[in-house]
């Protein structure tokens, strides 16, 4: 559920991403970065942390220009499919969608190469090469 903001705040993007092996993009940098930070009992502790690509990111549905076009087409795909639904809360614009029904769009897309990185022009590209449904093409 989205409470005054859009679909850009939403985890289940990233639950995709981190736990399915055949995800088309990748998204993390190729090394690991180490980390030190002190951990719950006060030691000083180092991990090794796979982080996200800031190239890779710099499409992402969160981004306020560049994810722009693939804000506004995977809002009207869910609305259309009925996945999301939105509402008033006082003044406040708000959306809720069902998690599972969701993550499972989400995961069709990303078979067909739609992702939240997607960019306009990947997205005509899909669509020159027909790689995409015809119920996709309109959205």
């Amino acid at each position: 559920m989205g409470i005054g903001v859009d679909i850009r705040v939403n985890a289940l993007y990233h639950v995709l991403e981190e736990n399915w092996n055949g995800f088309p993009i990748r998204v993390h940098c190729p090394e690991p970065f180490m980390i030190r930070y002190v951990d719950a009992e006060g030691q000083p502790t180092e991990r090794k942390l796979m982080i996200l690509d800031p190239t890779v990111a710099a499409t992402r549905i969160d981004q306020e220009i560049r994810g722009a076009w693939i804000r506004k087409w995977l809002t009207n795909y869910m609305r259309n499919q009925g996945v999301l639904r939105e509402f008033k809360l006082g003044q406040s614009h708000c959306w809720i969608v069902d998690a599972k029904p969701f993550y499972d769009h989400l995961e069709s897309l990303a078979f067909m190469g739609i992702t939240i990185y997607t960019t306009e022009s990947e997205w005509h590209a899909l669509k020159a090469n027909k790689r995409l449904p015809s119920t996709l093409r309109e959205v």
